[in-house]
């Protein structure tokens, strides 16, 4: 047979990706102000459609195509952070959360942070919650 023949036949048996070479990187995700693991934390390899996702002790394992890639870590809540690959096998990171001024905002029946809160808020001064009688306000009407 004719070798250029078997070289197809095993590239097709065994698909073309596994003929690349690709580098098996795993590591752990930490947050910065705590020390804690970070789960849920989105790794992909820039530009590629190539991604993964930290477990529950903040572990993740992605294959990239070469020591050249970046890899971009990435969760809602914190500053995203781009790592070259190099020759490395573990890459352990440290995530820094987002620097934005946490307000509490007094919504009649308590207190919550500005983040979790969706919908429409807007301040009010402490005279207009003050209540008033409905003849001073036909009064006012009046005039």
């Amino acid at each position: 047979m004719n070798t250029k023949l078997i070289f197809l036949i095993i590239s097709l048996l065994f698909g073309f990706n596994t003929l690349k070479a690709q580098t098996q990187i795993r590591g752990t995700v930490y947050e910065s102000e705590l020390g804690d693991k970070l789960d849920s934390v989105i790794v992909q390899v820039d530009g590629l459609d190539i991604c993964s996702m930290t477990d529950s002790s903040g572990n993740y394992k992605i294959a990239v195509p070469s020591e050249k890639s970046y890899l971009l870590f990435t969760r809602k809540g914190y500053d995203k952070l781009y790592v070259k690959a190099r020759r490395c096998y573990e890459i352990n990171i440290i995530m820094a959360s987002l620097q934005t001024e946490t307000q509490n905002i007094n919504m009649g029946y308590g207190t919550q942070r500005s983040n979790e809160i969706t919908g429409a808020v807007s301040n009010i001064g402490g005279g207009a919650a003050r209540p008033r009688s409905y003849v001073e306000s036909t009064k006012k009407l009046k005039k």
